[in-house]
C-alpha cells in the first residue's frame, strides 16, 4: 500500500526514459526525470513506513489489510 506511489511514479518512468530513449521528446523526458525525481525523494518516509511496519511483524506472522488499516496475525 505505501510502496504503489515509489513503484507507479518512480520506478515506471524510469522503465519508460530507458525503454523509449530513441523516441523521446525533450519534454516528455524533462517530465519523466522532473517525476522521478521529486517522487524519489518524497518516498523517504514511506520507504521508512514499511522498514518499520516490518521490522514488527514476527517472521512466521501474516501481514494483512483491512479497511485501510494494517494488521499482522500471528503464524
Amino acid at each position: 500500500m505505501r510502496l504503489l506511489p515509489l513503484i507507479v511514479m518512480t520506478v515506471l518512468p524510469l522503465a519508460a526514459l530507458l525503454l523509449l530513449d530513441p523516441w523521446m521528446t525533450f519534454e516528455l523526458e524533462s517530465y519523466l526525470w522532473v517525476l522521478l525525481l521529486t517522487n524519489s525523494l518524497g518516498s523517504g518516509g514511506d520507504l521508512a513506513a514499511v522498514a518499520i511496519v516490518l521490522g514488527q511483524v514476527p517472521e512466521r506472522g501474516a501481514l494483512i489489510f483491512y479497511r485501510g488499516r494494517a494488521y499482522w496475525l500471528a503464524g
